[in-house]
């Protein structure tokens, strides 16, 4: 995966209100026994109050829904990749089935993160071209 990297319209990615105290939770417990995870600060995770506040130094942005509380529209700040792998694995039980995140890099990758309310698949996309 190559440098600047960045989210496609058409990810659809909810962290349902009820998951969001377990899920900052188990954020939180990545770093214990001294993990480090690229371009992240521990110490601004560990000190979250929230499950927004613990996503923004892995450089992910989320909005609370005003009627549900569910966090959604996630926004991807980061210009390079590291550590995402370990997140989406920690946040998959806690995001609604169904949830997918869609990338493309500056090097032509395209790859897409599903989750399926237990576990996080990686798949790697394919740019196809066909005769209209």
């Amino acid at each position: 995966m190559g440098y600047h990297i960045h989210l496609k319209n058409g990810s659809q990615f909810r962290i349902p209100a009820a998951n969001q105290d377990v899920a900052l939770a188990a954020m939180k417990a990545m770093f214990d026994g001294g993990r480090k995870y690229s371009w992240v600060d521990k110490e601004d995770v560990i000190g979250a109050d929230t499950l927004v506040q613990a996503l923004e130094p892995w450089g992910h942005a989320m909005y609370r829904d005003k009627i549900t509380g569910d966090l959604d529209d996630l926004e991807y700040l980061n210009e390079k990749a590291g550590g995402e792998r370990a997140l989406y694995e920690t946040l998959a039980p806690f995001v609604l089935p169904g949830s997918h995140l869609d990338f493309y890099g500056e090097d032509g990758d395209h790859w897409r993160w599903v989750f399926d309310g237990k576990t996080v698949k990686h798949l790697k996309g394919v740019v196809s071209y066909v005769e209209p």
